[in-house]
């Protein structure tokens, strides 16, 4: 029998839904392609700053009602074209179940999400090294930004507390 898989919110007000969300976090954040390490946050304080994040999207793929799949996104605005943009911050599968389109299918998800709140485009960031994913992104129509850009970070928290 084959599994039946299904794109559905997440959601933050619902004990299993924040265990899973920060289970599939976590174990993306351990693979080679996150940071190579579990989450160094408490799964309390990430989940509910995603609560009080009004344009947070949480987006589960669940395959026999078990969640296989994430993605996190974050509606923003973009001043060059005067419109909502759609971020996509989040795009796990976990490892048992890549290869089989689910990524694609959250991805069509938020896509769909996007154009019903009349954004202008979805953005993401993909590391360079991350050659599958940017394969995925193109057959999604995704391109390189024109001009190439670069993502940069600068740590005020930890910066601000190292010195207290």
């Amino acid at each position: 029998m084959s599994e039946e898989l299904t794109i559905r919110r997440c959601n933050l007000e619902n004990v299993y839904d924040r265990e899973q969300l920060f289970s599939l976090l976590n174990r993306y954040a351990a693979d080679p392609m996150g940071q190579n390490k579990q989450l160094d946050v408490d799964s309390d304080e990430l989940l509910n700053g995603l609560r009080k994040c009004p344009n947070c999207h949480t987006l589960f793929a669940v395959s026999n009602k078990r969640p296989v799949g994430l993605c996190i996104a974050f509606q923003n605005f973009s001043t060059f074209e005067a419109r909502p943009l759609m971020n996509i911050h989040d795009l796990i599968v976990d490892e048992k179940y890549r290869n089989k389109g689910i990524a694609g299918k959250l991805l069509n998800e938020i896509e769909s999400i996007a154009i019903a709140k009349n954004c202008c485009k979805l953005t993401l960031e993909v590391r360079d090294d991350n050659i599958i994913a940017q394969a995925l992104y193109k057959n999604f129509n995704f391109i390189e930004t024109e001009p190439r850009m670069l993502f940069w970070v600068k740590h005020i928290w930890e910066a601000k507390h190292e010195t207290n």
